[in-house]
């Protein structure tokens, strides 16, 4: 789940292992957005700014795989993908 007001981020597995538990990555002015952008088969944490239309995406090991790349603006929708 994605904390807005803060960013913050929680996930677990269905087994109930953490998988990120109170991750700040994001805030108020963000739209969470799932997906594996990297192709590991695993989700990453990415936020897309719609005012700017920046997008800001981290793996769940730390690498920065996007950082404010700008791709879209007012009026569009951030979706989740592979």
């Amino acid at each position: 789940v994605y904390d807005t007001a803060h960013g913050n981020w929680y996930s677990r597995t269905l087994a109930g292992a953490t998988i990120v538990w109170g991750a700040n990555w994001g805030g108020s002015e963000f739209s969470p957005v799932s997906g594996d952008f990297d192709g590991d088969g695993v989700n990453d944490l990415a936020v897309y700014h719609e005012t700017s239309g920046r997008w800001y995406i981290v793996s769940l090991n730390g690498t920065r795989l996007v950082w404010g790349k700008q791709w879209g603006g007012p009026g569009f929708k951030a979706v989740g993908g592979r």
